[in-house]
């Protein structure tokens, strides 16, 4: 499948809204439909949490759960882990965050 001009060739080099959308998809994936939704808002509202910490804790604690269920899909949320907190870390406001995310 050809890639559009000027789209970045690696997920890690797409800007950093798309990289929870991305890290939930392949989540997701690995998981069977009935763990899907409770999972999906799990990590949407860590995505949403506005402190680094908060977030990173609460996205270590879907890790640890995930661990139980599937252990691909635990091993795909950690991979990601850093990279979907970039507005987080960067403490871009609340605002900014909810239009970029």
């Amino acid at each position: 499948m050809a890639k559009a001009a000027g789209q970045p060739k690696s997920p890690l080099l797409r800007p950093p809204r798309q990289r929870p959308t991305l890290q939930r998809r392949n989540v997701l994936g690995h998981l069977p439909e009935e763990h899907q939704p409770f999972i999906e808002q799990k990590l949407v509202a860590a995505w949403s949490m506005f402190g680094y910490e908060q977030a990173r804790k609460a996205l270590e604690e879907v890790r640890l759960e995930l661990e139980r269920i599937n252990p691909s899909a635990a091993r795909s949320l950690a991979e990601g882990l850093e990279e979907t907190l970039t507005l987080q870390r960067l403490g871009c406001p609340e605002k900014l965050r909810k239009t970029l995310f």
